[in-house]
């Protein structure tokens, strides 16, 4: 009865007739692209983890510049730790309106 036909026997007998430098490559080459894959998947998983630990966490430090609405309805500006309500005609010179929040 004949043996049937093993590929990985086939393989084999192709790498050992090969030359010298084809088995150095493809020595080098498989375990080169194994260490490229786990770095991609190590890169995914780091930008993967900052990304949900970021985004819990809060500012730190002290804000430079700010403007908001109370709840009242005015408009106030943050300056460097100073804090002054914004006119009508701030807005104005950019030649729009703020939008009024309702409660």
């Amino acid at each position: 009865m004949d043996p049937s036909y093993s590929v990985l026997a086939d393989a084999l007998s192709k790498f050992h007739a090969s030359s010298d430098w084809i088995k150095a490559l493809c020595l080098i080459s498989l375990p080169a692209m194994m260490l490229g894959a786990c770095y991609c998947l190590m890169q995914i998983f780091k930008e993967v983890v900052l990304a949900f630990r970021s985004h819990g966490e809060a500012v730190h430090g002290n804000p430079l510049y700010a403007i908001y609405q109370t709840e009242d309805g005015r408009w106030m500006l943050y300056v460097r730790g100073e804090m002054r309500e914004l006119k009508p005609e701030d807005f104005s010179r950019f030649g729009t309106e703020p939008a009024i929040r309702r409660h």
